[in-house]
């Protein structure tokens, strides 16, 4: 889940806004070199000249709108896209979020489960009238209760 985060931290407004203008100014001067070179070599009456230029830059005006539109446009999809899987992302990270709280909170109910279990263990085992002793597994003896100290003499620190 990680590496999609990546994408995300590649996005630069600054390197966007910069690929848009750059785009713009060469296609721009492209545009202004070709055309000026085409409508010299092709229109030598000064008055059809004229009315060419003005149609130029109204084909101009025309493209580097399309142009800028497209270049805005894909960038807006890009980012509708990264939108959307990172909306993904949240709810998946939302639901993480509530299984992990429901497992917490079925590790405190059964922490408390224990506790009252261990408190019960714990009457039983100092209320009882039967001596009663308790050890691990390495055979040492870890607990006496209070009939094992009543019968035997020994005290549960002696022990």
């Amino acid at each position: 889940m990680l590496k999609k985060f990546k994408k995300y931290e590649k996005m630069n407004p600054l390197k966007n806004a910069s690929k848009v203008v750059f785009i713009y100014f060469i296609f721009g001067c492209l545009w202004i070199f070709f055309t000026d070179a085409i409508i010299k070599f092709l229109f030598k009456d000064l008055q059809t000249y004229s009315l060419i230029q003005t149609y130029k830059g109204w084909a101009f005006v025309t493209m580097t709108s399309l142009l800028i539109f497209e270049l805005i446009y894909s960038d807006y999809k890009k980012d509708a896209k990264l939108n959307i899987e990172l909306n993904q992302q949240n709810k998946e990270l939302e639901e993480l979020s509530r299984e992990l709280k429901n497992k917490i909170k079925m590790i405190d109910t059964t922490s408390e489960e224990m506790t009252l279990q261990n408190l019960f263990i714990d009457k039983i085992f100092e209320g009882t009238n039967a001596p009663i002793v308790s050890w691990n597994l390495d055979g040492t003896i870890v607990r006496v209760n209070q009939k094992f100290t009543q019968i035997t003499g020994f005290e549960n620190e002696a022990i």
